[in-house]
Parts: C-alpha cells; sequence; structure tokens
C-alpha cells in the first residue's frame, strides 16, 4: 500500500482540525466554578483569563462561548485545584434548570423516551460542542450517551467526567429518585482516584469504555414525566425551531452532527443519513457536494475524530477501538488511520501520549 503524499496528510489534516463557528454552549450550567475554585482555595479570576473566558460573560447563563474555551476553563480549573475530578465536581452542582429551553422541552415531555428524543434532537440549542445519543448496551437495558462534536487542544476527560453527571442529574429529575443506573462508562483511562466516582454515582464505573453513557433499564424510557404540561412544551418547542431557523446552520454540519451518532451506533449509511433528512440519496449527495464535501468525507473526519479522542484519553487497545467505529478488524482499522494521519494507530498513542495523572490503580 503506497504511503500518501505529505501534501496529503496536511490536507487531511486540516480538514479534521476545521473548527465550526457555530461550535458553542451556554454559559449557564458553567457559573458555579468560580465557587468550586473558591472552595479549593483558588482564585477563579487568573483560571478564567488562562482559559481565554471573560468573568463579566458569567453573570447571563444565555451568553455563549466557544466549546474550546469551556473545555480548558475545566482544564486549568483542574490544574489549579489540584483536584483530578475537577470535572465529576464541577457536574455535581449542575442544575437542569441551566440548560434553558432544552430542559423545559424534556420537563414538559409525555415519558423519559421522548423527552430524550428531544434531547438528541435539540441539545445544539443548548451545547454545540457535543452530540447525544441514545445507545443500545444490552438486552433490556439503554444508555444516554455524549460525544465531544469537536476535539481541540485540551483534556477531554474533565468535559466528559462533567457531562456523565450532568446527565445522570437530568435523569434523576425527570424520573424522581426511584430511579437508579446500572452503571456508568467513561472512554477515558481509569484514574488514579476512583472513589469520588462511586461515591456519587453509587454504581459501577467502567473506564476505556467505547462511550461517556449512563446506562439504565430500557423500561424506564416509558415511564411517565409528573407535571408535564403538553401546552407549556408545544410553546417551547415552537422557540426552539424559531431559534434554529435563525442560526441557518450550514447543511454539512447538521450532517455532521447526525454521524457522530451513527457512526458510533454503528448505524452510519447514506441511507439512513437520507431517511434522517427526509429526502433522497441523490438530494443529499447533491447538497453536500454544493458545500464543497461528502458523506464518505465527513464520515471519515467523525471516524478520525472519534479514533484520536480514544487512543489519547483511553487505553482501550486498538482493536477494541476499531469494534467501536465498526471496523472488520484492526488491520482495516490501522489502514484507515494511517491514510488520515500518516502513521499507524500505536505511532499516534506514542507521539501524544501524555502522562497519566495517576497510576491506573483503585481506590
Amino acid at each position: 500500500m503506497n504511503r500518501p503524499s505529505h501534501e496529503r496528510r496536511e490536507r487531511i489534516r486540516r480538514q479534521t482540525d476545521l473548527r465550526s463557528r457555530s461550535d458553542d454552549i451556554r454559559v449557564g450550567p458553567v457559573t458555579p466554578i468560580r465557587e468550586i475554585l473558591r472552595e479549593h482555595g483558588v482564585d477563579p479570576g487568573p483560571v478564567l483569563e488562562r482559559a481565554g473566558l471573560a468573568e463579566r460573560l458569567l453573570e447571563d447563563p444565555d451568553n455563549r462561548v466557544g466549546f474550546d474555551v469551556i473545555a480548558r476553563l475545566a482544564h486549568e480549573a483542574a490544574l489549579a485545584s489540584d483536584c483530578p475530578h475537577f470535572g465529576l465536581a464541577f457536574g455535581q452542582r449542575f442544575s437542569p434548570a441551566t440548560m434553558g429551553r432544552v430542559f423545559q422541552l424534556a420537563k414538559h415531555s409525555p415519558s423519559l423516551g421522548s423527552a430524550l428524543h428531544a434531547l438528541v434532537l435539540h441539545l445544539h440549542v443548548h451545547d454545540r460542542g457535543g452530540v447525544a445519543y441514545l445507545v443500545q448496551t444490552g438486552p433490556g437495558e439503554v444508555g444516554v450517551a455524549y460525544g465531544i462534536y469537536h476535539r481541540g487542544d485540551h483534556d477531554v476527560a474533565p468535559i466528559y467526567d462533567a457531562a456523565t453527571a450532568i446527565m445522570y442529574a437530568l435523569l434523576r429529575e425527570l424520573c424522581g429518585p426511584r430511579w437508579r443506573p446500572l452503571r456508568i462508562t467513561l472512554p477515558r483511562r481509569r484514574p488514579a482516584l476512583v472513589a469520588p466516582y462511586r461515591r456519587f454515582f453509587g454504581v459501577p464505573v467502567v473506564f476505556d469504555a467505547e462511550h461517556a453513557s449512563v446506562v439504565f433499564a430500557e423500561r424506564w424510557l416509558d415511564a411517565p414525566i409528573r407535571g408535564a404540561d403538553p401546552a407549556v412544551r408545544a410553546a417551547v418547542e415552537q422557540r426552539i425551531r424559531n431559534q434554529e431557523a435563525a442560526w441557518a446552520l450550514s447543511f454539512s454540519d447538521k450532517v455532521r452532527r447526525a454521524l457522530r451518532s451513527m457512526i458510533l451506533t454503528g448505524r452510519a449509511s447514506a441511507e439512513q443519513v437520507s431517511f434522517v433528512f427526509a429526502m433522497s440519496r441523490r438530494t443529499l449527495h447533491r447538497q453536500l457536494s454544493a458545500e464543497g464535501t461528502g458523506l464518505h468525507l465527513l464520515a471519515n473526519e467523525i471516524r478520525f475524530e472519534v479514533a484520536r479522542q480514544l487512543l489519547t484519553e483511553s487505553d482501550m487497545p486498538a482493536g477494541e477501538i476499531a469494534a467501536v467505529l465498526h471496523y472488520a478488524d484492526a488491520s482495516a482499522f490501522s489502514r484507515a488511520f494511517r491514510t488520515w494521519s500518516g502513521s499507524s494507530p500505536r505511532e499516534w498513542r506514542q507521539s501524544v501520549r501524555r502522562t497519566p495523572a495517576g497510576a491506573a490503580t483503585g481506590a
């Protein structure tokens, strides 16, 4: 097999490193970060400054900032507080109401299943740096998962810790105190201290996993949501549609978001994408071509993105990463990865591997 030219490798890197201008998030959920830092004896001002976040933006929960800014903030806060599980601590302070309209839409849905469907479809109203999706994890069980849509130059482990704690809190809010997860999964290497995770979630926590997810009994999807008001839901849904129309996201950006969850759940195909967008395959390809891209290119961008995250942030073997991305075997994945990056998965991991915050021993 011929190695790709230097120019081609650089073009692939530039394509996969592009950051969408729509890649941002509401600051509402991150406002407690100043209080948490002070509790650790840290002045939040310098931490916010290093992350590139103006403190005044935290005064209005509807202000939006780049996703990478929030990711850097989580990373800087973990370093400054000397708290490796700062993302988890931050997620514990989460109030579902800070998700704004997305939470209102979920809260006034008739059942948990319809609420999670609304979350999957409309998370970008709150957070355009990640995607939510449902994954069938086994007989009679399902997981609500979160995937980072864009990967910047930051440690994603605190973001996945926080996102999983947020999903846990959201499910408890919607289902009530009787709800309990079966397990938590995180696509990051096992930290030195796992006790904080066990204490908070109260169930087994699996590291080096395929998804950042909260897994629970599938029967809960039919559970009604108390206090749901159809009139409120309809009004919120209309406001969300108006907001989405005003953004006018590119079609290729919408397809990227859909592909992120489809690839991880093994449903990525032209037929499935066409079905989601209610159009023919010909129309799908024509619209993407008009924006200078194609479905195969977008899918490979997402696969490369996910592969890099798992190689960098977890200890998952390349063979398991190949299975996550639904390649036939590790060799097929390695060939594809070499085409994207110019190096093998092993070589990539060795070149970017960070020294873990602690040994992978239990707590």
